[in-house]
């Protein structure tokens, strides 16, 4: 798998970071992962590092994914999540999504530069880059 989660309970934020190509079977997978993972309680934002990896799936996945994570999202509560990309296609793919998955009381932004993320999600400002937090393994 191509990511890995940490979730900071003093900081309220589930951070999770992917690299490579990221597929459908591994987003869905994450969303279970997130869930069952140590430390894991409704209510927790969500800071979604994407600047690293490209994101493969159809029109017909991203739907059934939105519609996988509306069902989702009405268990956790209100919360933020950020996701923080790198190219215009990330930023446009989150937007789809988006709109794909509909209003669901969640604040969801997306963002270019990680301290301004940190900022919005209400993180300390010594808070680490997810590419600190989570570095990519050595193969």
């Amino acid at each position: 798998m191509a990511h890995r989660l940490m979730i900071d309970d003093a900081a309220g934020c589930v951070f999770v970071r992917y690299w490579d190509t990221v597929d459908m079977a591994e987003l869905d997978a994450v969303r279970l992962e997130v869930e069952g993972a140590p430390g894991f309680r409704a209510g927790l934002n969500r800071l979604w590092d994407e600047r690293d990896c490209v994101i493969d799936v159809t029109g017909a996945e991203l739907t059934q994914l939105a519609e996988r994570w509306r069902v989702n999202n009405a268990l956790h509560g209100p919360r933020k999540v950020a996701y923080l990309v790198a190219h215009d296609v990330d930023w446009g793919f989150n937007r789809l999504f988006e709109a794909r998955r509909g209003s669901d009381g969640i604040s969801y932004e997306l963002f270019t530069d990680y301290a301004a993320a940190k900022a919005w999600l209400g993180l300390a400002a010594d808070t680490p880059d997810p590419r600190l937090l989570l570095p990519t393994p050595r193969r």
